[in-house]
């Protein structure tokens, strides 16, 4: 018989139905996990519930008017942060969050 019709769908010989299939390797999957697995995945669901519970106690959210003395502080450094950055072009290195923030701490210890 012609020997390209026992091939496989890839065309190696080794597939298909004629002789001199090789058996194919195969690799027994044990279910049992190993210890070391196990343990890891205690760890990361630990550390991931206590960053969680951080996240929760420290992360509170305060909301003002813009009437108020921190959110008018903080614009004002805002935009006293834009006009630095736009007469000095690239001069400041530092990024605008830290000017709006160190004014509202400012701000928050006056009021």
């Amino acid at each position: 018989m012609k020997d390209w019709a026992n091939r496989g769908k890839s065309g190696r010989p080794d597939e298909g139905n004629g002789q001199g299939n090789r058996p194919l390797k195969v690799r027994v999957h044990s279910e049992k996990e190993s210890l070391l697995t196990i343990e890891n995945s205690k760890l990361t669901l630990s550390l991931a519930a206590r960053v969680r519970q951080h996240d929760a106690c420290l992360m509170t959210t305060i909301i003002v008017p813009s009437s108020h003395s921190i959110a008018s502080a903080m614009e004002a450094a805002g935009k006293e942060f834009n006009l630095k950055k736009q007469q000095d072009k690239g001069a400041l290195t530092v990024p605008p969050y830290i000017f709006a923030w160190s004014s509202a701490v400012l701000a928050a210890i006056e009021v």
